[in-house]
C-alpha cells in the first residue's frame, strides 16, 4: 500500500505524527510527490462505513496493513480515500494506493520536487 494524502498540509501532518519526538531540523530533506489517479479508480469512504477502531492512535503498522488488505479486498479498487484520523474535521481525505491493483498503470507522476520547512514551526531550525 502506498500511503498518500490528497493535499500538501495533510501529507505533512501525516508524517509529522510518525516523528516521535524527532526534530524536523534532524530529518533529510523532504519531497513532494503528486500522483495522478484516474478519477474512477478512487473509491470514498465515510467514517460510517470504516470498521470500529480503524482511527485510534495506538494503531499498529500491521493493524494499519490489515485494515487496508481489508479495504482494498471488500472495495477492489486502485484507491481508497478515508477520513483522517489526525484531522478528523478535514474535508481532505487520505488517500490508499494499491500498488498491486491492474489500474496502477493508469497512474502517472506530476511532479516530484522539494517540500520546504517553515522554519516558524516548532523544532524547524537547528539548535
Amino acid at each position: 500500500m502506498v500511503y498518500t494524502a490528497a493535499t500538501p498540509e495533510l501529507c505533512f501532518l501525516e508524517y509529522m505524527i510518525q516523528l516521535a519526538g524527532t526534530a524536523l531540523a534532524d530529518l533529510p530533506p523532504l519531497i513532494l510527490c503528486e500522483i495522478l489517479v484516474p478519477d474512477d479508480s478512487v473509491k470514498f469512504l465515510a467514517v460510517e462505513q470504516l470498521s470500529s477502531g480503524w482511527d485510534e492512535p495506538e494503531a499498529t503498522p500491521l493493524g494499519l496493513a490489515e485494515f487496508a488488505a481489508y479495504q482494498f479486498s471488500q472495495h477492489r479498487t486502485l484507491c481508497l480515500a478515508i477520513p483522517s484520523a489526525v484531522v478528523p474535521l478535514s474535508p481532505s481525505p487520505n488517500m490508499l494506493l494499491d500498488p498491486l491493483y491492474k489500474q496502477r498503470v493508469a497512474c502517472e507522476i506530476a511532479s516530484i520536487r522539494h517540500y520546504p520547512i517553515d522554519p516558524r514551526l516548532p523544532t524547524a531550525t537547528l539548535r
